[in-house]
């Protein structure tokens, strides 16, 4: 009966009310792999990691050791920034559905948090074979290799990404990052301006449009982006001062 009672406080989205119950189920002395998993996901959605991931734990140990289970663990690690066993649990999900594209998504962020790029890379190709039109995809891998320091493959990532959805400006804001750290500082100029066209008041493209003419020796330029900053942003404004003080 009260389980009848949780589920109708699930479907009605009062999910502290079904917590509620669930847990006086529990509290009777029924550790029933339903109610776990219940309970576990009732947490997640609350934001409550750490009970939830203890509610999986419990439930793998009764014999529960599914691929949802392994996976929503995963997503709860992964939630409350433990990337290591968020990976150990995605891992244990993929031997259970060997080249599922959604595990080896999580499994390549996972890396990426951790800065281990060249496995992010490996994972996040893998899942772009299933998923090539993705553009979020290719952003993230676009995103690794910057962070791998591999400007010009980056480069190439964030331009597939940009052409799959053109209303995204970072993207063309991270291939302005890729020019001007090739040192192609006119290129760098013309992709933070890109982005720019697509939203004006971006403050980062402001500041590295700022930092480009810089280099490119174009003080009046600079100080063009310096005024808009102004307005914006005081504390790029400031650092964007400096930098100008600094070169002329």
């Amino acid at each position: 009966y009260m389980l009848q009672i949780a589920r109708s406080y699930i479907e009605l989205e009062e999910l502290e009310k079904s917590k509620y119950f669930l847990n006086e189920i529990l509290n009777l002395g029924s550790e029933d792999l339903d109610i776990l998993y219940l309970l576990a996901n009732l947490e997640n959605q609350l934001g409550e990691y750490k009970n939830a991931i203890d509610y999986y734990i419990k439930a793998i140990i009764l014999g529960g050791n599914t691929l949802s289970t392994y996976y929503n663990i995963a997503i709860a690690y992964a939630n409350d920034n433990n990337f290591l066993q968020a990976l150990l649990a995605f891992k244990k999900a993929l031997e259970l559905a060997p080249d599922d594209p959604e595990i080896i998504y999580q499994i390549a962020i996972c890396y990426k948090q951790m800065q281990i790029y060249d496995l992010a890379i490996e994972f996040m190709m893998k899942y772009l074979r299933h998923y090539p039109g993705d553009s979020v995809g290719h952003y993230i891998l676009g995103e690794i290799y910057l962070g791998n320091e591999q400007y010009g493959d980056a480069r190439s990532s964030l331009m597939k990404s940009y052409e799959l959805n053109p209303k995204d400006y970072t993207s063309l804001y991270k291939v302005g990052l890729c020019n001007y750290n090739l040192n192609e500082y006119e290129n760098a100029a013309l992709y933070f301006k890109k982005a720019l066209k697509v939203e004006s008041e971006d403050t980062n493209s402001h500041f590295m449009l700022g930092i480009a003419y810089i280099n490119l020796n174009k003080k009046r330029e600079a100080i063009k982006q310096l005024n808009i900053l102004y307005m914006l942003d005081r504390s790029l404004h400031d650092s964007l001062q400096v930098e100008i003080e600094k070169s002329f």
